[in-house]
């Protein structure tokens, strides 16, 4: 199958998706992706147990993109999650996880399971609307500026909103990141966060930093991008730079 898609179906329970899945390990699909957002596969009902148990055991059922959003997955279930992408080879494509808080610690274990291993990083990672805050932003600076990390695109809408010494963080890790593309961040950025940004995707100081400037940054999302940034973004997207 080339899709599944199952958005909504909260009726499906533990059972159900073990049906499902076992059935599509029998016949030896490989499913490219599965839409199972707001399905309740929650850690209350079992659902993300049951497929982290199959996609572990059936390697060629899990698919390349997974959209699990909006399913209040708690700390257990993202930390199982965490711990089987990590063994997939290749890295999954797309990983939504929108709208499901598991909380700091969940959150910290699974992002710092890839820091571990970043060529198994998701290449595009929605982490909308799920309460990311604080000390997750360093985190996820840390696992962006590993130059093996394999991220192509970062989605971080909707979370708490950061402060002057996390955004620059998050701007300072893209200095070492040749993949990543796309990304949003949420809320307004201040301006010396788009100062620096601006510095990172191109610094002026002289050629030698103008040629080592953040090259791979195409696209940044955000309520309020300013004018001078466009031009180099769009700059970036020349193949001859």
């Amino acid at each position: 199958f080339e899709e599944i898609d199952l958005h909504g179906n909260s009726f499906i329970g533990p059972n159900g998706w073990r049906l499902i899945l076992s059935a599509l390990a029998r016949q030896r699909y490989t499913l490219q992706r599965l839409n199972a957002s707001l399905c309740r596969l929650n850690d209350a009902h079992m659902g993300i147990f049951i497929l982290t148990e199959i996609f572990s055991a059936n390697p060629n059922v899990m698919p390349d993109e997974l959209n699990l959003s909006m399913n209040e997955i708690n700390l257990e279930g993202i930390q199982l999650l965490g711990s089987l992408l990590v063994k997939r080879n290749p890295p999954v494509k797309e990983l939504d996880l929108s709208a499901n808080d598991a909380k700091l610690d969940g959150w910290r274990v699974f992002i710092n399971s890839f820091v571990s291993n970043p060529t198994k990083t998701p290449l595009d990672l929605h982490l909308r609307d799920c309460g990311i805050r604080g000390e997750l932003y360093r985190d996820l600076a840390r696992l962006v500026q590993l130059p093996t990390c394999s991220l192509e695109k970062l989605f971080l809408k909707g979370n708490a909103r950061l402060n002057s010494g996390r955004m620059n963080q998050i701007v300072d890790s893209l200095k070492f990141n040749a993949t990543l593309g796309e990304m949003s961040l949420p809320g307004v950025v201040t301006v010396g966060g788009w100062n620096r940004l601006l510095s990172l995707i191109c610094d002026e100081t002289d050629i030698c930093t103008t040629y080592s400037s953040n090259h791979s940054l195409l696209h940044f999302h955000s309520p309020t991008v300013p004018r001078e940034i466009i031009p180099y973004l769009e700059m970036n997207k020349i193949q001859d730079k």
